[in-house]
Parts: structure tokens; sequence; C-alpha cells
């Protein structure tokens, strides 16, 4: 029997990077405005973490920040997206980072950037604490802090940024599900219908608690989630418009 989503294309889409940096730093390659999309859901939320190569002299947010600042060799970060751009540029500003010697390379996404850094490739990386979760549970990497309003419990020896001199540094890798602009809205409350209790369920809350996320319930409406996004636009995208790539 036919359902009434069939034929629609999901996009399962990253907040911080899709909504605050793309219409500024890829304008040209956009074909929508991503404020276009129909939003169905917050899936759920991994906040994004700053890890090290398991023997880095490099331990604290203190220690790291003084690097970026005094260094005397090149320093390089591994990121995997947009949103992890921004971690690296918001501490170089606010740190005064040595932009000559401290420097960012962006992978095709952060699974490749880990791996650089479990590797020794690069010293530093930035990307979602879940994605470097198997890594640090193999003595292969180590977390240095993380951006986010209050720690996790799998992880209560990591410090946050915020309480290490970088206040409003709070940035989560965190995937939505989205349709094309223009659905229906009986499409878009099929999927909402679909997903939202799934994301509810007792084992999505097991998942996401092994793979360090969270679920947000006021994010599992379209309301909710584009009230979100609204908000992290409004805090970062002044903030990005003054950032340059690489």
């Amino acid at each position: 029997m036919k359902q009434p989503g069939d034929g629609a294309n999901l996009y399962i889409t990253s907040q911080q990077g899709v909504f605050t940096t793309i219409e500024t730093w890829y304008a040209k390659e956009l074909q929508f405005r991503p404020l276009d999309m129909e939003l169905v859901t917050t899936i759920a939320k991994s906040p994004l973490a700053v890890i090290a190569k398991v023997n880095s002299k490099t331990n604290t947010p203190q220690e790291l920040l003084a690097r970026m600042r005094d260094t005397r060799e090149p320093i390089t970060f591994g990121l995997g997206a947009g949103a992890h751009k921004l971690v690296f540029e918001f501490l170089m500003d606010k740190g005064r980072g040595n932009d000559q010697l401290v420097k960012s390379v962006m992978y095709r996404g952060p699974a490749q950037a880990v791996a650089d850094v479990a590797g020794g490739q690069v010293e530093f990386g930035i990307m979602p604490t879940a994605v470097a979760y198997g890594m640090y549970k193999a003595g292969k990497i180590k977390y240095i802090a993380l951006a986010s309003e209050f720690k996790l419990a799998a992880l209560p020896e990591v410090p946050l940024w915020k309480d290490s001199g970088m206040p409003g540094l709070n940035i989560y890798g965190a995937w939505m599900i989205a349709l094309p602009p223009g659905t229906p809205k009986h499409i878009i409350r099929h999927y909402q219908d679909l997903f939202v209790p799934a994301i509810r369920s007792a084992e999505a809350r097991r998942f996401f608690d092994d793979n360090l996320m969270f679920p947000v319930a006021a994010e599992q409406s379209p309301e909710g989630a584009r009230a979100f996004i609204m908000k992290i636009r409004e805090q970062w995208i002044p903030y990005v418009k003054n950032m340059k790539l690489d």
C-alpha cells in the first residue's frame, strides 16, 4: 500500500554547519537556502570535542590555548565539517592564536580526521565526541575539552571549554531530518509520526547513551527544530561572516 511519504527525499542534515556556515562560506555552490527546507525533527546531538594524539605534550585546555598563542613551531588541527571550523576559529580568535603557525586542514569527514589524529599525521582534531569515542577507549587519542553546556556522564573527567576561559563555545554535532522545500504538511507530519516515537524509544536511548549522543524533546517538532536553528544562527552567523577559510 502506498504511504503518504512515498517518493519524498529525506535529508539527514547537520545543524551547525548547514545552517550557520554554508550560506556564507559556500554561497555560490548553494542550489537553495537551507532555511527553505522543511524540518521534521532533530534526531540527537553530540558535543564537539577537541582531541589530541595520545602522545601529545598538551593535556588541558589551558595548555592548548597557551601553545596556540605562543608556539614557535607549526600546529595542525584536523577538521571534518564546517561546524568544526567554527570551533577552531573561535579558539584562534578568543585565544589570540598564532595564525602564521596554527592551521586547520579540512577532511572529507570526521572519521578521516580522527584516524589521522590517532595515526599522528596531525596533532589535534575537532569533531563530534561520539566520533572520537572509539579511538579514545582504544587509547589512541585523548580529549582536551568539550564544546558543551554540560558534561557527559560517560566522560566526567573531560573539561568543558566554557569553564576554561571560552564561555559561549557550545557547539554540537547534531543530526536532523529535513525534507525538500515546499513538501506538503501532511507528508511532514507523516515522517514526524514515524520518526519521533523511534527517537524516543528505549532502543534509541540505549544507542544514544552508548554513542555519547542525546535527544532534545523541545526540538522534536518542526517548530521546535526551527526555533533552535534560528537561535544558533543569531549567535553564530555574525561570527562566521568575519572568518576566513584556509
